[in-house]
């Protein structure tokens, strides 16, 4: 017999819901760390890998590889 009666439960309000893929990205030491920084505000991969001293190339991947997940999202480029 199961329980059918049992409510679902929901998320509170303004709770971000990651799937299994967003949370492997996350476990990316190196993609958590760029995550927390743009969580802070948002920044270009400049201002990314001078906070991180990493190298520009690295940065712009991984934040890549957060905006294909949808973790993050671009507010705007330029031509450089």
């Amino acid at each position: 017999m199961t329980d059918q009666s049992r409510p679902v439960m929901k998320p509170p309000e303004g709770t971000l819901e990651l799937t299994s893929e967003q949370m492997a990205l996350c476990l990316d030491p190196a993609r958590n760390d760029r995550l927390m920084l743009r969580a802070e505000r948002p920044a270009s991969i400049k201002e990314l890998d001078d906070a991180l001293v990493k190298p520009k190339g690295t940065v712009g991947h991984h934040v890549k590889v957060l905006f294909e997940g949808g973790l993050i999202e671009v507010v705007g480029t330029r031509q450089v």
